[in-house]
């Protein structure tokens, strides 16, 4: 009864795991309390018929499950400790065990051609041979018989095509909260040539969103040992998002083994299981034998559109350079530092599909290293798992996720420091840019004598009055007013002041309030000749303008 009820509990319930240990712990404290009221006086110990009882109860939900057979069927590849590559096993029919290829005969391809990698693919453990690097794989087949056992389920599949169907021909949706709202899906092909896929008719049509990511399952620290494992994951897409990604309806497609990412050509190895269920399900279908609406069972068509991944897991699954290379962008033509700042996005133009597939596929046959490496450096793809689905297009397919962008703080790093989008650089000033320039005279030692500055400060005013005049003077933004340079001014010593007039050969007469003419001495008499010598230029510069 126990082992229903924590069967009930998860599959019946939707509990997850955690709620369902803690139900099985507490029904196991109550039948201990039970089988407690039955003891003989002065005895804390079980008798043997109730020890034996005891012993049977599930202790977790794992134990649970494993009773009812419940498990994903599973498939344990050995992968290469050398070249990662994977290989499925071979079932034996007199002894119902797993045999496996001993050596890695995967071809590695070098500066004078392919050498087989021979490396040992099995240990010996527990008396029988193992694979040294196991990779398990669950299998798809599996997880789409789950999901269309539930009917639910399968309504909501059937649902996001047909809605997908009806809404063909109404106007575009600004507001797009479903990918089976965009354009790209009311314009994607199905198996069948010339029909849509969302036009399921009967059939079951899905579409999944791949996922490959990796972390450091000792926690990531400064100086830990920077070991990393990753998982392939698929989330169905046609779920509403509210329920999409909820542990269940994920398909864990596998965890690619550590303790080192596997290189750039060696990720196809641990996509090929997934890949190869794919091709399946798109050439020709899956027959699901029951589904919770059908006894006699549907056909099932399914369909990757999205591959999600942070970018350097984006570039090493599609087969794609680095974003370090000179082809940066996986969508346009646009590569090489030159091309980065261009502004005309209606020129740049899209990344043909057909071309990119030809070029993986030939770097896919080189027969060296050299033929790989100039195909890699002139077209910047090589081969990617990818490639086998007919419809991939990753210029469309290809999306970079934004987990890493808003939950990392590359977006709070980028607005903050790169574009100096913040509260703190709001408030400052931005700098004036000058009206125009003027080829001042330097201060130096040819400077008549009462001209001359005694301090370093003086000089280093110098600059700043120059710097001054060449302010824009007007009432817009961006601009000072006379009197605002006036007072900039007024705040410098006189003698930088009295050697600024002499660079500019001002006459050192300025007429007074009563309107004669006086021999200029002091600070005011000096600011007002370089204000009179700062509008004149900038009249000048005006007239000039509007004559040409």
């Amino acid at each position: 009864m126990m082992v229903l009820l924590g069967v009930v509990c998860n599959a019946v319930m939707r509990l997850s795991g955690d709620p369902c240990n803690f139900v099985i712990g507490v029904v196991t404290i109550i039948v201990r309390m039970a089988m407690a009221t039955g003891l003989a006086p002065n005895t804390t110990e079980y008798n043997g018929n109730q020890c034996h009882i005891l012993d049977q109860l599930p202790t977790s939900l794992y134990t649970t499950l494993s009773r009812f057979n419940t498990d994903n069927q599973t498939t344990v590849y050995a992968v290469c400790p050398g070249c990662n590559c994977a290989y499925k096993p071979s079932f034996n029919c007199n002894t119902a065990a797993t045999d496996y290829p001993t050596r890695c005969t995967n071809h590695i391809v070098g500066p004078s051609g392919s050498t087989p990698c021979s490396t040992e693919l099995l240990e010996e453990r527990h008396g029988r041979l193992r694979p040294i690097k196991p990779f398990l794989a669950a299998s798809f087949m599996d997880y789409l018989a789950r999901s269309l056992a539930d009917a639910e389920i399968e309504r909501l599949c059937d649902q996001a095509c047909d809605d997908a169907m009806n809404s063909l021909h109404e106007p575009p949706n600004s507001d797009v909260t479903n990918v089976f709202q965009a354009g790209f899906m009311k314009t994607f092909e199905g198996p069948t040539p010339g029909q849509l896929f969302i036009d399921r008719g009967d059939k079951v049509r899905l579409a999944f969103a791949i996922h490959v990511d990796f972390f450091n399952p000792n926690g990531t620290r400064k100086r830990g040992n920077h070991d990393s494992i990753g998982i392939i994951s698929l989330a169905n897409l046609n779920l509403p998002l509210s329920i999409r990604y909820q542990p269940e309806n994920i398909f864990l497609a596998g965890v690619i083994p550590g303790w080192r990412e596997p290189e750039k050509d060696e990720i196809s190895h641990f996509l090929r299981p997934i890949i190869d269920d794919c091709v399946v399900a798109w050439e020709r279908g899956i027959h699901v034998s029951k589904t919770a609406s059908s006894q006699d069972g549907r056909d099932v068509e399914v369909a990757i559109i999205l591959s999600v991944n942070d970018l350097p897991a984006a570039r090493k699954v599609s087969g794609s350079a680095g974003v370090r290379s000179p082809f940066y962008c996986t969508v346009c033509y646009c590569s090489g530092s030159e091309t980065m700042y261009r502004s005309d996005f209606d020129r740049w133009g899209h990344r043909d599909a057909s071309e990119a597939r030809m070029w993986a596929q030939a770097w896919h046959n080189a027969k060296t290293l050299t033929e790989r490496e100039e195909i890699f450096k002139q077209r910047g793809v090589r081969w990617s798992e990818f490639w086998r689905l007919p419809y991939w297009d990753p210029s469309r397919m290809l999306v970079i996720d934004s987990m890493h962008c808003i939950f990392e703080g590359i977006v709070h790093y980028h607005c903050r420091y790169v574009l100096g989008l913040d509260s703190s650089h709001a408030k400052t000033d931005s700098p004036l840019v000058p009206a125009f320039s003027y080829n001042w005279v330097p201060y130096g030692p040819h400077v008549p004598q009462e001209y001359c500055v005694n301090r370093d400060k003086e000089v280093k005013q110098i600059s700043d009055i120059q710097t001054i005049l060449t302010l824009p003077v007007g009432s817009g933004p961006g601009s000072v007013t006379p009197d605002q340079i006036r007072g900039k001014l007024s705040s410098k010593n006189l003698s930088a002041l009295r050697f600024v007039c002499y660079s500019l050969n001002l006459p050192q007469e300025i007429t007074n309030e009563q309107g004669r003419s006086v021999l200029a001495r002091t600070k005011a008499h000096y600011v007002q000749l370089l204000l009179n010598w700062v509008c004149r230029r900038i009249v000048f510069i005006s007239v000039v303008g509007i004559l040409t």
